[in-house]
């Protein structure tokens, strides 16, 4: 029903789909399934308000935070909501510190860097907390085959998501 009242050009059914979604609680990979279908709009806004609020206390999936990144794409006012959730403490503190094998690393990097990278939106206290982790694993030394550590697409992309928003 509310994706009816939000997808129709019906300024009677968006006002019922705003109170609607003013007042019920769904989980937060619902909302961005939803948003990822309304164009701008009002709707589009209070989605976007009510997403970001929920990802301040539970960072989203790597395919939700796909759809958020790109959701948020293109409007700076949702950009700049979007970096300074990131920038929060739930977000740092979610990165893993320990991992055994490099290649659940490069996961990790990869899942909290990726989206951000591939639409060059910056978010340099993610970067740095993941760039930590990296520092930290490669100084102990961990890899149980030290050659896949430096080879292979993954990490150059991992490097890539770093690299992007350093000055030159």
């Amino acid at each position: 029903m509310l994706a009816a009242w939000i997808c129709t050009d019906d300024p009677e059914a968006l006002q019922k789909a705003t109170s609607y979604i003013k007042t019920i609680e769904i989980a937060m990979p619902h909302w961005i399934l939803i948003l990822n279908n309304v164009g701008k709009s009002d709707v589009k806004k209070l989605l976007l308000d009510k997403v970001l609020s929920a990802c301040k206390t539970q960072v989203p999936t790597v395919k939700d935070l796909h759809r958020l990144v790109h959701a948020c794409h293109g409007d700076p006012d949702y950009i700049s909501q979007l970096q300074q959730t990131v920038a929060g403490r739930t977000w740092l503190d979610s990165v893993p510190v320990e991992h055994e094998e490099f290649q659940d690393l490069l996961k990790t990097l990869e899942h909290f860097l990726g989206p951000f990278a591939s639409t060059e939106i910056l978010i340099p206290r993610l970067e740095a907390a993941c760039a930590g982790r990296l520092m930290k694993w490669l100084a102990k030394g961990q890899s149980s085959n030290p050659h896949k550590v430096h080879s292979g697409q993954k990490i150059k992309r991992v490097f890539a998501g770093f690299a992007f928003s350093w000055p030159s």
